[in-house]
């Protein structure tokens, strides 16, 4: 393989000066499989985020003659990726539900008419007869399958496409297929193997999970909105922020009480439920944004690509650590540092895989984060439990619990709420509460969000509720 050839086309396309050697592997991989016409010559590469995954399979695809087909789980995605081969001038089009099949006639002629170029679409799409009947006569010499983990997360059971994905490639006759993923587990590469290659021998690469730009911390919380308060306005929590969140409804509620709180525009909502224009906005907003908070469900965090996060926070615990490690690692992608925050209550349910990860304090972060993987670190470069910087108390936790063991069976959560936030209201001065000792010990906090801390420290039973509804201690 002339490795010429290659640092041309990336210089001239992608104004970088080299290669990481992870990057010139695979691409040399994939052009000597097609131009040597090695049948079968199949690849799973497991990269870190931001280590340009993308770059494995777009600079094969501006040197070999004809086309790439790259295969995503969200049209997000699409539509990034779309975005950044537009930018470097190189020939692509996209095929998803809902589009005019007029439209679609002329894109698959323009496509036709190229000598190179990308075609990209997403399982269910391409599992259409329609689509492969359109594809039949292209001139195809590459299959790229992008977070290859989603076969596994999601192919056994909402995305039944996934799980068919090996045989709809199979059906097309395609024998060079690249499939990549950020994270997985061993239990994950066996099903990417089973379902993507149908058990075909898989050449296997995989550098390191770890990210040692990113600082990895875990925060206990009784009041998840007043820990993101605090963090927004923390001068030490750098912007971009990206806040991921469980539920649409909960990234619209959120985005929407931080823009009253923050008294800022500058704080966005996305996730798979808003309407296509609605989430292209949003995706420009933040690409451009230096400054920008955006609260987003996962349809954000499968690869869309925008370099300078500063800090990825976890509403909650995420489903898995392969979840973790994908959503985490949307921090930094240019290298710079960057941190990862987890916010947790007690009371959450989580899976035991992740439970080292949050419970433990006894090791580093990193090496139960990673501990599923073929490669672990040999030293940490940055978390909490290294650093010796584990914060093991939420926040008001210590202020709450020593009022009421000084005020047993005084007062109701209502009156201890108004004693801790100081504010002298009627019924404040008609029950005498400024003048009890602690008042105004968590003046910093909005009222609202120090009941919440209340009524979680009861649901632990770390603070009993009276038949008189008088709060006291365990």
């Amino acid at each position: 393989m002339d490795q010429k050839r290659i640092s041309h086309i990336v210089k001239q396309h992608f104004t970088i000066s080299s290669l990481y050697p992870y990057q010139q592997l695979v691409i040399t991989n994939i052009i000597e499989g097609i131009e040597e016409e090695l049948e079968p010559h199949d690849q799973l590469i497991i990269l870190p985020t931001g280590y340009g995954k993308s770059l494995c399979f777009m600079v094969p695809g501006l040197i070999i003659e004809g086309i790439t087909l790259v295969i995503y789980p969200l049209l997000s995605l699409l539509n990034d990726q779309e975005r950044r081969l537009k930018g470097i001038d190189a020939p692509v089009i996209v095929i998803k539900g809902g589009d005019d099949r007029q439209r679609r006639l002329n894109d698959i002629s323009y496509i036709r008419s190229q000598t190179r170029g990308f075609i990209l679409t997403t399982p269910e799409s391409l599992e259409t007869k329609t689509v492969q009947e359109l594809l039949e006569p292209l001139t195809i010499r590459h299959i790229v399958i992008d977070e290859a983990h989603i076969v596994s997360f999601w192919g056994k059971s909402f995305r039944p496409a996934y799980a068919q994905l090996g045989k709809t490639i199979g059906r097309l006759g395609m024998t060079q297929v690249t499939a990549f993923t950020a994270t997985a587990a061993s239990h994950t590469i066996d099903d990417i193997r089973e379902l993507l290659f149908l058990d075909r021998p898989v050449h296997l690469i995989e550098g390191m999970t770890d990210r040692p730009n990113i600082f990895y911390m875990v925060l206990p919380s009784l009041s998840k909105v007043h820990d993101l308060d605090y963090l927004f306005t923390c001068s030490t929590i750098q912007r971009p922020i990206l806040v991921f969140c469980p539920r649409r409804d909960l990234t619209e509620s959120l985005a929407y009480r931080f823009r009253i709180r923050l008294r800022s525009s500058d704080i966005f909502y996305y996730h798979a439920g808003m309407k296509k224009e609605e989430r292209q906005y949003v995706e420009r907003w933040y690409y451009t944004s230096e400054d920008g908070i955006l609260f987003a469900t996962t349809a954000f965090g499968l690869g869309v690509d925008k370099a300078n996060i500063r800090t990825v926070i976890h509403y909650t615990v995420s489903s898995s650590i392969e979840a973790f490690l994908q959503e985490s690692g949307r921090a930094g992608r240019d290298r710079g540092p960057s941190l990862s925050i987890t916010l947790y209550d007690p009371n959450e349910q989580f899976t035991e895989s992740v439970r080292p990860f949050i419970s433990d304090t006894s090791q580093c972060r990193r090496v139960t984060l990673l501990s599923g993987f073929t490669h672990t670190p040999d030293s940490c470069f940055g978390c909490d439990v290294c650093r010796a910087a584990v914060i093991r108390s939420p926040d008001g936790y210590e202020q709450i619990l020593s009022l009421i063991r000084r005020y047993q069976n005084r007062f109701t959560k209502e009156m201890l709420a108004s004693l801790l936030y100081g504010r002298v209201s009627y019924l404040v001065r008609k029950q005498s509460l400024h003048r009890r000792k602690g008042f105004g010990l968590l003046h910093s906090w909005e009222h609202d969000d120090i009941r919440e801390a209340i009524t979680q420290m009861i649901s632990k039973g770390v603070l009993i509720e009276k038949a008189n509804h008088r709060l006291v201690t365990e």
